[in-house]
Parts: C-alpha cells; sequence; structure tokens
C-alpha cells in the first residue's frame, strides 16, 4: 500500500499539471486557492483525504492493493460505509495518480476566501468523517410515533406500553421478595423470624 505523504505529493503533482494544462484562465477557478491535499491518512488498506483545488473540493479514496475497482466504468458509482456514513463516491481517473472515488463536498470554490479557510474545512470534514457515529437508540417518543405512523392505534400502543410497565414493576417485586427470602434463609430467619 501507499503511504499517505506519497499519496498526497502524487495528488499535489497531478492536479497541479492539470491546473496548468486544462484549466489555468477559467472563470470558474478561485484565484485565491491553490492545489492542496489534506488529511490524507490509511483507511483500512486504502487511503482517504480531501483534495483541493482552485475549482474543487473532493472528498478522495485511493485503492488499496489489488483494488482498482475494474468492475467498475468511469463514472460509476459505488456506495462505501465511512466511519461517520455512508458516501455515494464516483469512480474516476487521473494521470499520474490512476483510478480513485470521488464525492464531491464544493464545486466551484468561490465561497472560500483563501487557502487557510478552505484547508479548514477540510481537515474538520475528515476529523468528521473519520469519528464513529454511535448507533442511534430511539426514544420511547419515537418508536411511539413509528408505530403510530405505521398503523396502529394509539390507544393500543399505550395499553401495550402500560401493560408491559406493570410487567416489568411486578418482576422487580417478585425478585426484591426473593432476594429477600434468599438472605433470611442464609441468615437463618425463614418465616420472619
Amino acid at each position: 500500500m501507499i503511504d499517505p505523504t506519497s499519496a498526497s505529493t502524487a495528488l499535489e503533482q497531478a492536479f497541479e499539471r492539470i491546473w496548468r494544462e486544462k484549466m489555468e484562465g477559467l472563470p470558474l477557478l478561485n484565484p485565491f486557492l491553490k492545489v492542496e491535499a489534506v488529511g490524507f491518512q490509511p483507511w483500512g488498506e486504502r487511503i482517504v483525504g480531501v483534495m483541493i483545488t482552485p475549482w474543487f473540493m473532493n472528498l478522495m479514496l485511493l485503492p488499496g492493493a489489488g483494488d482498482d475497482w475494474p468492475e467498475l466504468a468511469i463514472g460509476d458509482k459505488q456506495t462505501l460505509r465511512l466511519p461517520e456514513k455512508s458516501y455515494e463516491l464516483t469512480l474516476n481517473e487521473f494521470d499520474g495518480v490512476g483510478r480513485c472515488l470521488c464525492f464531491a463536498l464544493h464545486s466551484p470554490m468561490q465561497a472560500f476566501e483563501n487557502q487557510s479557510v478552505a484547508a479548514t474545512v477540510a481537515n474538520a470534514f475528515m476529523e468528521v468523517l473519520m469519528t464513529e457515529k454511535e448507533e442511534h437508540q430511539p426514544s420511547e417518543e419515537e418508536l411511539r410515533l413509528n408505530r403510530f405512523l405505521e398503523g396502529e392505534e394509539m390507544a393500543d400502543i399505550l395499553a401495550e406500553e402500560q401493560a408491559a410497565a406493570a410487567a416489568k414493576r411486578c418482576h422487580r417485586d417478585d425478585l426484591a421478595e426473593s432476594t429477600l427470602s434468599r438472605r433470611d434463609l442464609l441468615r437463618g430467619s425463614v418465616g420472619g423470624e
């Protein structure tokens, strides 16, 4: 696997070349920005990071060893689960980089007043992207609303919840009594003696 530093260097060189040879002078370019690879890091066997150019900011996923997505054609989309959430990335290919999956974060880039702001946004995105989200546990209200929206009667839902709560209370009371009884048994005070 190529290391993130080498990957960042290769990406910056490739996009500098694209800028000079194909993009220079186009009105969509932000003149206050430059090409910069931000936050590239290993993710499994792959490398992920954000590429900033004067014309776009993209999440980029570089393939791992033997993983250049041969089953996909350029422009095909693939949904991947990244630590934060799932993204639908598009297969692209760049001279000097090869095949990679991309997801557009910003384009065009006129909203960014300078490179520092763009890099701060890219770093913040990577921090969120690489943080596992805790699985959401729905509240009682959310569960109740979902059941109601699926067609159950609210009166039936509430009656079932009340019955479950009563059963839980009875179970706790039974456990408390059986615990006391065992304790009394061990102390030799059977039958409340």
